[in-house]
């Protein structure tokens, strides 16, 4: 697992000098705890979360994004949202690689994103890392008020 997290953190970094020196990063860390008490079982689990994200400038009205995240924690809650692997364990993960093309008042996302959609939502489960879906989404704006999405989403 930390050879995975390692070789996702060289793939961002390295990526940063693909389109410019400049670009822009964020990141966020998360906290979680589940405790349950029934009338068989108690338990609990608590989780931090971090992730890192950059996002290139526009090169050509051509963006290329990443983000790397990683789950920790001590624990098993057997009937809340799930904070790590199936085997109980943390873990680490690319959760978004894409490129976002431009074009007037169009945009076209290629690859793992973020989507935030009335039918699809990365804060969805509120787990301590966002859902992210594989997804081409193209958006056009050039009706006033109106925002119109065609998207073909997976997983």
């Amino acid at each position: 697992m930390k050879t995975k997290f390692t070789c996702a953190a060289i793939l961002v970094l390295s990526c940063t000098n693909l389109f410019g020196e400049e670009g822009k990063f964020d990141g966020e860390i998360r906290g979680g705890y589940q405790y349950t008490d029934d009338s068989i079982d108690t338990a609990d689990q608590f989780g931090l979360s971090a992730a890192i994200k950059y996002e290139s400038n526009s090169w050509n009205n051509i963006v290329f994004g990443a983000r790397i995240a990683a789950a920790a924690g001590e624990g098993k809650e057997p009937y809340g949202i799930p904070f790590f692997d199936a085997d109980n364990d943390g873990y680490g993960i690319i959760d978004e690689l894409y490129i976002k093309g431009s074009y007037g008042n169009s945009e076209l996302t290629i690859g793992r994103q973020a989507i935030d959609l009335p039918f699809v939502d990365t804060d969805e489960g509120l787990g301590l890392i966002d859902n992210r879906f594989e997804a081409v989404v193209f958006t056009n704006k050039d009706i006033k008020d109106t925002t119109i999405y065609l998207a073909h989403i997976r997983s």
